[in-house]
């Protein structure tokens, strides 16, 4: 059926427009490289007076490397099970942080309550340890050796 549909673009007059027309189709999860990986195996048996063709689902090889999204409405640190970042996951927690080190809005990010308020804390332990960038135009108090700190959880 895709191919019927790229054959008939030739038939188009307008070149432009193609790509809206690719897209617009209801085949559109063809050409996307992120479907799913459903692999079947053909078994065929033959009796005496008949022959039986079935298809048997088979275990993808990726089974065990991909995360488990069976909950797709919760946030984005529920879903994965990551429930408590430490101010030392900078990698996790420079994903909440622009540009100017501020913390993502929660309606941008799709956190939770609870996670956003847990975020935030530890976005504010690691700034002070010097591990992310702090706000631009943040004020230094006193010596900076006083103040340079890691903390322990609470």
């Amino acid at each position: 059926m895709a191919l019927n549909r790229v054959f008939n673009l030739s038939s188009l007059k307008n070149h432009k427009h193609v790509f809206e027309y690719l897209f617009s189709c209801n085949s559109v999860r063809q050409f996307s490289l992120s479907s799913s990986k459903f692999l079947v195996e053909v078994k065929r048996t033959e009796t005496d007076k008949q022959i039986v063709i079935e298809g048997v689902k088979v275990k993808s090889d990726r089974e065990g490397k991909v995360i488990n999204l069976h909950n797709r409405k919760g946030c984005p640190l529920c879903r994965v099970g990551l429930h408590f970042v430490k101010h030392t996951d900078t990698l996790i927690l420079s994903q909440f942080v622009s540009s100017d080190g501020t913390v993502i809005p929660q309606h941008i990010t799709g956190l939770c309550n609870k996670q956003h308020f847990r975020v935030t804390r530890a976005v504010a332990l690691a700034q002070r340890a010097g591990l992310i960038p702090k706000k631009s135009g943040t004020p230094v108090f006193g010596d900076w050796e006083k103040w340079n700190t890691y903390f322990k959880k609470y």
